[in-house]
């Protein structure tokens, strides 16, 4: 199989409130042009489902939310499993063991798996707005991946990426 650079994937549900925040950074990252250069994915995809949208990246980043207190507080990691976690999780198998799962089975995933998520409390509001703790950190996730995306690419690329970014924000679209 040949592999893709990358893929940005932003995970949740935006009738759920906060759950929408990954939505909602991924949206950003669209308006600012960045699906241009790269495949940018909105997804309500969870555990083993998600792994479709991985399958043939050699890197990804994923943007989710993440249960916990504060709300709030973000947090960046790379995901490497290694072995199988146990722990429940609301989305029947959680994402480090689906990734697990995966690469133990042969499933040409990505080598390099980079998470920014946020903590959230309130995800199971239907029909509820995102709190405005969870929408304040939108900006800075997106910025903060924009200047991580030589995380796929080389010096070269990020140039185009800077330039894109500029076109997009004056309103003078590609």
């Amino acid at each position: 199989m040949t592999y893709s650079e990358g893929v940005i994937i932003g995970i949740g549900n935006d009738l759920l409130g906060d759950d929408g925040w990954g939505i909602e950074v991924v949206r950003e990252l669209k308006r600012k042009g960045i699906d241009t250069i790269f495949p940018v994915v909105e997804t309500a995809e969870h555990g083993l489902k998600l792994l479709d949208y991985l399958i043939g990246y050699k890197k990804a980043v994923l943007v989710d939310c993440i249960v916990d207190s504060p709300s709030g507080e973000l947090i960046e990691m790379d995901i490497l499993p290694q072995r199988p976690l146990h722990f429940a999780t609301l989305h029947g198998i959680g994402l480090y063991n689906a990734l697990f799962i995966g690469r133990e089975a042969g499933i040409p995933l990505p080598e390099r798996i980079k998470l920014y998520g946020v903590t959230v409390e309130g995800v199971f509001n239907v029909g509820a707005k995102m709190s405005e703790k969870v929408a304040a950190t939108i900006p800075y996730v997106v910025q903060k991946i924009i200047d991580d995306l030589p995380f796929f690419r080389g010096r070269k690329q990020i140039q185009r990426i800077k330039r894109v970014c500029r076109i997009y924000e004056k309103g003078n679209l590609l």
